[in-house]
């Protein structure tokens, strides 16, 4: 596993952009959940965690719902997090 010295913001983007080519149809566009960005990152919970406040501090990510299936079957809602998509202001 990773440490947090060794994994940066730029990953995270890294990996959320390529998220954006691999979107399940029946997610937001380029969402991924907390345990997907952890795997991916190889690291733990809480250097995965404060990367992904570090981005949505600086506006550079937003949270959104992504439908999940539970293992009793049930379908909810997670958070999911993904890049904001840039808009042309004025």
């Amino acid at each position: 596993m990773a440490t947090e010295n060794e994994i940066t913001a730029q990953d995270l983007i890294s990996v959320l952009q390529k998220a954006y080519q691999d979107t399940k149809p029946e997610r937001p566009s380029g969402a991924l959940r907390m345990e997907e960005i952890l795997e991916m990152l190889d690291v733990g919970r809480k250097t995965g965690l404060k990367l992904v406040r570090q981005l949505k501090d600086a506006g550079l990510v937003e949270v959104v719902q992504i439908p999940f299936v539970d293992l009793a079957n049930k379908e909810t809602r997670v958070p999911g997090y993904r890049l904001k998509e840039e808009t042309d202001e004025g």
